[in-house]
């Protein structure tokens, strides 16, 4: 059985395979806070091999897991749920709400039971529901017309997909992380979403040290993005990391920023 860390650092595109700041502050974290251990998660673009790595962890890690954030296989070769139209309906309704809380970055006490009940019984098969049912294409539809009707549907369906795609894939990671303390991440973007998801649903407390405003980062990509040909659809994808950042502003139980201009963009962003 894994030893509990004290910290587990959950980390987006960096450590331990990219040298620059992040990857230095975290190697300085965990070698000079020789008190506390140390688990290391680092979510990767890509599989990597051990000899990849750019830095060797000390002692106090006692633990490292990689996981390839765009590998959906498990997701794709699930088998889903035998749901009836009695469950679906029910589904819909707490699917639906759950769009509603998430689109304004935040979560209620039902939706987040809602989440811990999905995570916990049914990751990762229900996500195969999720993308292969009738009545979920259904409530897509309903979503479509709620909130993005005047656009052309054949792209909204694609990039809904794509978007929540990532989003299943992190909710059925939640699982695996090892268990520790603390979850610390350096940023607001998927490593910091998947920190605070684990605090929320298993308990332990979430901090976030933002090095950089992730979601202004995502935003200057997004509209400068040659990929999405259209206006609406680059604001689905900044709808979808606004939403995820304003959540961990909200939940987290420490926010750490560089600068006070850093900081002034976190409160004006939520």
């Amino acid at each position: 059985m894994a030893k509990v860390a004290d910290i587990c650092l959950v980390i987006e595109g960096s450590y331990p395979y990219v040298t620059g700041g992040v990857s230095s502050w975290i190697q300085w974290l965990t070698e000079n806070m020789k008190e506390f251990t140390f688990s290391i998660v680092a979510l990767i673009a890509e599989p990597k091999s051990e000899s990849d790595r750019k830095y060797t962890f000390p002692e106090n890690v006692v633990s490292c897991q990689e996981h390839v954030i765009f590998d959906y296989d498990k997701l794709e070769k699930a088998r889903p749920l035998r749901l009836s139209a009695g469950k679906w309906r029910k589904l819909a309704t707490r699917v639906s709400t759950l769009v509603d809380d998430w689109r304004q970055g935040v979560l209620s006490p039902e939706s987040l039971a809602f989440l811990q009940n999905i995570i916990t019984t049914h990751s990762p098969r229900i996500f195969k529901n999720f993308m292969t049912d009738e009545p979920a294409f259904a409530v897509l539809t309903r979503l479509y017309e709620k909130y993005r009707g005047d656009a052309g549907f054949v792209k909204y369906f694609y990039n809904f997909r794509n978007i929540h795609l990532i989003f299943f894939r992190l909710l059925s990671l939640v699982q695996e992380l090892p268990e520790a303390i603390i979850y610390h991440s350096p940023g607001t973007g998927y490593g910091g979403l998947l920190a605070c998801l684990k605090s929320a649903v298993y308990g332990g407390r979430a901090i976030i040290t933002e090095h950089g405003i992730y979601l202004q980062e995502r935003e200057m990509e997004l509209l400068k993005s040659d990929w999405l040909d259209d206006p609406y659809l680059k604001d689905m994808w900044i709808d979808a990391f606004s939403a995820i950042c304003r959540w961990q502003y909200g939940f987290a139980h420490r926010i750490i920023t560089l600068y006070d201009g850093n900081k002034n963009l976190e409160i004006e962003y939520g």
